[in-house]
């Protein structure tokens, strides 16, 4: 395969009455409906003026994954790249991205927060879902085949960086087609994958294309609940599921029945895009002793190329993110760019397939910094390779707070918080949380004489930010603890909010 919409074409010619997607008890699609529905909208975006490598953003829920899914692929068939929008943006943070991202078209949920009347970008041609439906509902559902190559933009997906920038990571087509996974085919096809992380997101999109590179049932989830996730797990036969790892703390600590439900046909349990305690490893061992427990590390930047648990490995090491999968290579370095040896803490570097073929939109200067030599990935985190090959993490160097599976840049939110005319100064770090993993603290100094409430804080950077980049606590401090040089030691003000 060279594009990604072959990954659609083939298991739809395949397979074309299995089901490709269900919403949780709701409407479902097959392979073949999927692929003529994708083939629709790479139509209906052709005679509307899509050129080559023009991008369309898309504003979609999980509730509307099918349109989500095929609008993917749609866009991909007709030439485009596909760029998802975060549904917890504020306006602002939306029109920064639909502006950076040069996007020609913008798709958006009639249920959305953003009101499309509102968006004055002159060049955009903005429709909303209900519309598209109604326009294509009799289009032509011919494949428009045209050819492209795997050198050739995919899709974007924005993350924020250490900068507090939010960045657009471009995929190649062949980057996101490296892996052969026909192997697989005659074990997955027919099987269900249960998916409740929002498809906007790197981990939604890649746990999208998984379950149908492998022919299986991806029951999606609209809104993630503890509860209802196990009742699905059990109810639909669900034979691998990925969840972010607040999402299984929050299974564990909520559902009280566990061990008298039915998981006999559960195989693989995967987590990721956070870390997970060694103890909830254990539990998750415990809770499905017949399944196969996956902790799954990498970044966005390497697209597909990480770290997996072998299977029946969790027990032995629960405090490991496994061994590279192949073909990635992973090696540790010191400040100077030297190899490390097992056991010794350094700078994480992931190489592989995947990883080549990728780059930061209009930002070669950061892209040069993450994408160096022979391929190489700087991931910015901190840990150590075992003697047995096992990749264990042991702290960011990034100060990026990961809450509930989101990426956070605290300087984005001191950004924000320094807009306040009465805030002086202010630094934002993460602390433990037990089902988020992290939660976000803003510690302020005010100006003199000056008073301020949470409640209009937080009010004021709900305008400003998503509402999970909003802090839930806030410290008012006569000062901030700085070096000799006057840097903040947010390692200082960690040990404050525990």
């Amino acid at each position: 395969m060279t594009s990604v919409p072959d990954i659609l074409r083939k298991r739809a010619e395949k397979f074309p009455e299995l089901i490709a997607i269900k919403i949780a008890d709701d409407e479902e699609i097959s392979y073949r409906n999927l692929n003529l529905l994708s083939s629709k909208i790479a139509n209906f975006l052709l005679d509307n003026g899509l050129k080559k490598h023009d991008k369309v953003s898309v504003a979609l829920s999980n509730a509307e994954g099918i349109f989500f899914c095929a609008s993917y692929f749609g866009i991909q068939k007709a030439g485009g790249v596909f760029v998802p929008v975060n549904l917890r943006y504020s306006k602002e943070e939306l029109l920064k991205q639909l502006v950076h991202s040069d996007s020609s078209f913008f798709f958006v949920s009639d249920e959305s927060l953003f009101n499309a009347g509102d968006i004055d970008i002159k060049w955009l041609k903005t429709f909303k879902l209900s519309e598209i439906k109604k326009i294509i509902i009799n289009y032509r559902d011919t494949d428009p085949m045209l050819p492209v190559m795997g050198h050739e933009p995919a899709e974007i997906i924005y993350t924020s960086g250490t900068t507090g920038i939010s960045k657009g990571i471009v995929s190649t087509h062949g980057s996101l087609t490296a892996f052969d996974d026909a192997v697989w085919l005659p074990i997955t096809s027919g099987k269900t994958f249960l998916n409740p992380v929002p498809l906007y997101t790197f981990a939604g999109i890649t746990y999208m294309l998984t379950p149908l590179r492998l022919a299986m049932k991806m029951i999606l989830m609209p809104k993630f609940d503890p509860h209802y996730f196990v009742e699905l797990l059990e109810k639909e036969k669900v034979s691998s599921a990925y969840a972010v790892s607040s999402m299984w703390l929050l299974v564990l600590k909520e559902v009280d029945d566990l061990k008298n439900r039915d998981f006999s046909n559960l195989s693989f349990v995967q987590f990721g895009a956070a870390p997970m305690p060694p103890s909830a490893v254990l539990e998750l061992c415990n809770i499905f002793p017949n399944a196969n427990i996956i902790n799954l590390y990498g970044l966005t930047e390497a697209g597909s190329t990480g770290c997996m648990m072998p299977p029946g490995a969790a027990k032995s090491h629960p405090g490991s993110v496994g061994i590279p999968l192949p073909p990635t290579e992973v090696k540790i370095i010191d400040e100077h760019g030297n190899m490390l040896s097992s056991g010794e803490i350094g700078e994480i570097l992931l190489r592989g397939e995947s990883s080549q073929r990728r780059s930061y939109y209009k930002d070669k200067a950061s892209t040069d910094q993450v994408w160096i030599n022979d391929g190489w990935v700087r991931t910015g985190d901190l840990g150590y390779l075992d003697k047995d090959g096992y990749l264990y993490l042991v702290d960011r160097k990034k100060d990026i707070i990961i809450r509930g599976g989101y990426n956070i840049s605290s300087l984005e939110v001191e950004d924000a918080l320094f807009q306040h005319p009465d805030i002086k100064e202010a630094a934002v770090v993460g602390i433990p949380h037990p089902v988020l993993t992290e939660d976000v603290v803003a510690y302020i100094v005010l100006k003199e004489g000056k008073e301020i409430s949470e409640e209009t804080l937080r009010n004021f950077l709900l305008k400003r930010l998503a509402d999970y980049k909003v802090p839930r606590r806030y410290v008012i401090l006569d000062q901030l603890p700085k070096n000799a040089l006057g840097k903040i030691l947010k390692r200082e003000l960690r040990t404050y909010g525990q």
